[in-house]
């Protein structure tokens, strides 16, 4: 399997810092296949009242600056695992991002 989709249904995730364009390590930004540029955007995430945990997810953009702790709505989150010269993880990656609407 090539990514695993994230039911989000069950968690709350707020942004804790600044949007930034992804970058090569020469500088150009980066994008995802349909060419848009992605943007790294940090987040708080937390399960079912669980300790919270720090994520970063690429979202292709254009994505706004929000303000921190702003609770937001991920759509089409996936994770996706790596392998690259003897080290390995896995990324989050998202359609979309919103802020949640107030009630």
């Amino acid at each position: 399997m090539k990514f695993i989709p994230v039911d989000t249904s069950r968690i709350t995730i707020h942004t804790i810092g600044a949007v930034a364009p992804v970058m090569t390590p020469d500088g150009q930004a980066k994008t995802d296949r349909a060419g848009r540029p992605l943007f790294s955007v940090p987040l708080l995430v937390v399960a079912d009242g669980a300790t919270g945990e720090t994520v970063t997810v690429k979202v292709p953009g254009p994505v706004s600056q929000l303000a921190p702790m702003t609770p937001v709505r991920l759509n089409g989150l996936v994770a996706r695992s790596w392998a690259f010269d003897g080290r390995s993880g896995v990324a989050l990656t998202a359609d979309s991002i919103a802020p949640v609407a107030s009630k």
